[in-house]
């Protein structure tokens, strides 16, 4: 096969794993939240940010340092439990992972 032709191919494949693994997660919906509770945020499968709750006790100049470490921690609790979704799914067998590998 050319390499051409193998890069198609490689390209196409890994659109098919970017369709199953969207259609296995894309629609979850994850709600990370700073360890006091003052922020959340959700994401969804795709990992796109759907919405970020804030507590109005973080909306004031004093509280800005706060405010920004507590989204940092409530966008890597979302994370968290995206890629834990993920691994129960691919050790489920639902999802596969690129190379066909579980």
């Amino acid at each position: 096969m050319s390499p051409v032709l193998s890069k198609l191919k490689q390209f196409r494949d890994l659109r098919k794993q970017a369709k199953a693994y969207k259609d296995a997660i894309g629609d979850e919906v994850f709600v990370g939240a700073s360890s006091d509770d003052l922020v959340k945020i959700t994401i969804d499968g795709t990992q796109k940010v759907t919405g970020v709750t804030v507590d109005p006790a973080l909306l004031n100049a004093e509280s800005k340092e706060k405010l920004e470490k507590n989204i940092v921690k409530a966008s890597e609790d979302a994370q968290k439990q995206l890629q834990t979704a993920m691994m129960k799914k691919v050790q489920s067998g639902e999802l596969t992972l690129p190379g066909g590998q579980n």
